[in-house]
């Protein structure tokens, strides 16, 4: 038997299904603990290549398959959902079945880079980088005075996420390798050394987060870490909340600060919000 499990249009919305409203991925151990031939497919409608190795080693995935979302303007989906059961129809069908939060899983070396890392001390999470490049309001090189003061004035360590891949912008497909040149001492710089499944574990355990309005924001926000969105003022900022059919512009956790041609007093805000 095989489950279709849809994917959103971008690496955003397939986050914030696996690890915020959309539940039926925690169901995913408890079908296959109760039905332990099942075949499980996912069928990612993502244009963003990452989507796929986000779940690569999940254990309860037979068969990963990824398509674009859309093609000439059609929802692409629409062309594989006849022949698949929807996973929240089996979970309808079928009582007693455990849920799990999902989680995030790693080969060793992966495992053994994050747990480093993370028994080095206490870290922010920096992604300084978004899926549409009208998105990054804060200069990259400003970042570096950024970094500075965390780890001085705050005494956390810093990690830098980033990469290359294929991106598409309102021009079509771009190749993209994001490029970030600093380093110090209490810097771990994985730019181009790193991908989704890592960012997100090593988001997980931050203690804070900053970054531009990019699909690990959702991860910080999600997971109720402290973090600082940079945004263009320009821009219309969302954030899921706990209802899966709810937006909201601020929680608790997050605050956002629109970032305008006047840079003074950013790195103070920051700052003070991460305290």
């Amino acid at each position: 038997m095989k489950i279709f499990v849809k994917g959103g249009g971008g690496l955003g919305d397939l986050i914030r299904e696996y690890l915020g409203g959309e539940k039926y991925w925690g169901y995913l151990e408890g079908i296959k603990e109760k039905y332990p031939d099942i075949k499980i497919k996912a069928i990612l409608c993502i244009h963003n290549p990452q989507a796929r190795e986000f779940l690569r080693y999940h254990p309860c995935l037979n068969k990963i398959e990824q398509y674009p979302w859309q093609v000439d303007g059609t929802p692409v989906f629409f062309a594989h959902s006849d022949d698949h059961v929807f996973i929240k129809s089996i979970i309808g069908l079928y009582s007693g079945l455990r849920y799990k939060k999902p989680k995030i899983y790693l080969d060793e070396e992966e495992e053994i880079q994050v747990e480093t890392i993370k028994n080095a001390g206490k870290y922010i999470v920096i992604h300084p980088f978004a899926g549409l490049k009208d998105r990054i309001a804060f200069p990259i090189e400003k970042y570096n005075n950024l970094i500075d003061e965390i780890i001085d004035i705050l005494g956390y360590n810093v990690i830098v996420i980033g990469g290359s891949y294929t991106r598409m912008n309102r021009d079509g497909w771009e190749e993209v390798s994001e490029i970030f040149e600093y380093t110090r001492k209490g810097l771990f710089n994985l730019v181009g050394n790193t991908n989704a499944r890592i960012a997100t574990r090593l988001i997980q355990s931050a203690s804070g987060f900053i970054g531009t309005h990019s699909c690990y924001i959702l991860v910080a926000s999600i997971e109720k870490i402290r973090s600082v969105l940079l945004a263009p003022e320009r821009l219309e900022v969302y954030l899921k909340s706990d209802d899966a059919n709810a937006k909201i512009t601020r929680n608790d956790f997050t605050k956002t600060i629109y970032i305008n041609n006047n840079l003074e007093g950013i790195n103070h805000e920051v700052i003070k919000w991460l305290k």
